[in-house]
């Protein structure tokens, strides 16, 4: 809890004066913050179109969005990316300190400096009490949440999510509607559609592997950026694991262009952050000795 508390304090912080000092908003938490304002002073949400690149979140990210309301944006910020990285430090000690070494991959601070949800979700996968927190980011919820199914407490999480989910129609009936429709501008890529990505296939040679299925069914969600590829560090388990997919995550940040597109966002991501985790779910049966 110290670490967890340390961590979380130091990026709080780091993102707060990131913000000020390069005159930005209040990164990508803004557009759930936005609609948190909106439903706290009886405001239809979705109301404002920040550009042509910015989408729309569910409304069910607003909820969770609720007790920075009244902040300004960029403390709001701050503090949302504190306690997210804060959690999720909490999160991966439980098994031990190597897992530290998550804190240090690309995905992770890319997640930090854009004030994202990946941080809480991964925390959501460890954490029984935080799973609700899913349905703020279902294309990231989805994989988090079959991953958990067969574990203790995943009915409760479940339960009260599709309840959160609810009380969001309640109070403002139209927002699935006009969410789904904005999807329609959502710039995203499937990794295991990229030219490498059809190499995670080989995944299914080790169908009954859980890291396996997941790894796959992560390669089947649309995503945005390096930021999404966060879960998949749910999947290392050895200090060497770690070590090797961290530093091999930054050969993305490395190698992108400064004008990037979204395909080549999706290449390197699958190159950097996909690939390996395939090589470390594939090299297990043989660097324990044996296929299982």
């Amino acid at each position: 809890m110290v670490i967890g508390f340390l961590a979380g304090a130091w990026i709080a912080c780091f993102v707060y004066w990131g913000l000020n000092a390069f005159g930005l908003a209040s990164g990508d938490f803004g557009t759930s913050l936005r609609d948190a304002q909106s439903l706290a002073h009886h405001r239809p949400p979705y109301s404002d179109r920040i550009g042509f690149d910015s989408i729309y979140y569910p409304l069910t990210a607003a909820l969770f969005a609720l007790p920075f309301a009244a902040l300004p944006a960029k403390l709001a910020a701050g503090l949302f990316a504190g306690i997210s990285a804060g959690i999720l430090t909490f999160a991966v000690m439980r098994n031990g300190w190597n897992r530290l070494l998550i804190l240090l991959s690309c995905p992770f601070w890319t997640a930090v400096i854009t004030v994202q949800w990946t941080p809480l979700l991964m925390a959501a996968a460890t954490l029984p009490w935080l799973f609700p927190i899913i349905i703020a980011k279902p294309n990231l919820g989805l994989p988090v949440a079959l991953r958990r199914a067969s574990q203790p407490g995943f009915w409760v999480g479940a339960g009260i999510a599709i309840l959160l989910a609810l009380v969001s129609v309640v109070w403002a009936p139209a927002w699935p509607a006009i969410w789904w429709h904005s999807m329609a501008g959502f710039q995203s890529f499937v990794p295991v559609a990229t030219i490498a990505g059809c190499l995670l296939l080989l995944a299914l040679i080790r169908y009954k592997d859980t890291d396996s299925r997941f790894l796959l069914l992560m390669g089947c969600i649309p995503q945005r950026y390096f930021y999404d590829a966060l879960l998949l560090w749910l999947i290392p388990a050895t200090t060497l694991e770690l070590l090797v997919t961290t530093v091999a995550s930054w050969g993305a940040w490395a190698f992108i262009p400064p004008t990037k597109t979204i395909h080549q966002v999706a290449l390197l991501s699958v190159i950097f952050n996909y690939l390996p985790m395939l090589a470390v779910v594939l090299s297990r049966p043989w660097r324990k000795g044996r296929w299982r």
